[in-house]
C-alpha cells in the first residue's frame, strides 16, 4: 500500500486530475466572485473542460507504463 501511494505521487495522470478536478470545483466560485469575466464562462465552458479532461486523460494513459507501486 506504501508503494501505491507513493507511485500515486509521482503519476502525471493522477496529478492531471487533481489539477482538472481543482479547476472544474473553482469554475462556479471564479463566476460569481469576478462579474468581468462571466461572460466568457458560459454554459459551453463546462462541456469544453470536460472535452479536455477526457483527452488529457487518454493521451496520459498512453504515457504510462508501469503500475502505481512500480514507480
Amino acid at each position: 500500500m506504501k508503494k501505491t501511494l507513493k507511485g500515486a505521487i509521482k503519476s502525471w495522470t493522477i496529478r492531471a486530475n487533481a489539477l482538472f478536478a481543482i479547476i472544474v470545483s473553482s469554475l462556479p466560485i471564479a463566476q460569481d466572485q469576478l462579474p468581468a469575466i462571466k461572460p466568457y464562462l458560459g454554459q459551453q465552458v463546462f462541456y469544453y473542460l470536460s472535452a479536455v479532461v477526457v483527452i488529457s486523460n487518454i493521451l496520459l494513459r498512453f504515457k504510462t507504463n508501469k503500475g502505481l507501486d512500480e514507480k
